[in-house]
């Protein structure tokens, strides 16, 4: 069993403080800032912590709104556009990416999902 994200989603959709923070109690709006700021850990060092699920966003939906929104203003968007050249060798096995170790829960939610992909129908003609 993991733990759970102490989440209020009355309070994130009237744009109020929505996660708990586990360490002192204190309800944030993006609790990743938080910890990294107040308790001086990285999100995933707080995440394994705690046994949260590592992909659990830590942002409420007003504040991921109010980052998306400034990304597309100040057109950090345009980086993206710089590393296309390197993500395309990935792909395609020009460069190889180091193998690294996987979280159980990485290994559960990949396991899952293969195991309830649905399987593909061949249609002959």
């Amino acid at each position: 069993m993991y733990g759970q994200v102490i989440y209020d989603q009355i309070a994130d959709k009237a744009g109020l403080p929505c996660y708990k923070c586990h360490l002192c109690g204190k309800w944030v709006r993006g609790l990743g800032y938080h910890i990294y700021h107040k308790h001086k850990i990285t999100s995933r060092e707080y995440k394994k912590m705690f046994g949260l699920d590592l992909k659990q966003s830590l942002l409420g939906t007003k504040e991921k709104l109010n980052r998306r929104n400034k990304t597309l203003e100040n057109k950090t968007y345009l980086n993206l556009a710089a590393g296309e050249a390197q993500r395309q060798k990935v792909k395609t096995g020009v460069v190889k990416l180091a193998n690294y170790k996987r979280s159980e829960q990485t290994k559960k939610r990949i396991k899952n999902n293969l195991k309830n992909k649905p399987k593909e129908i061949e249609l002959k003609l």
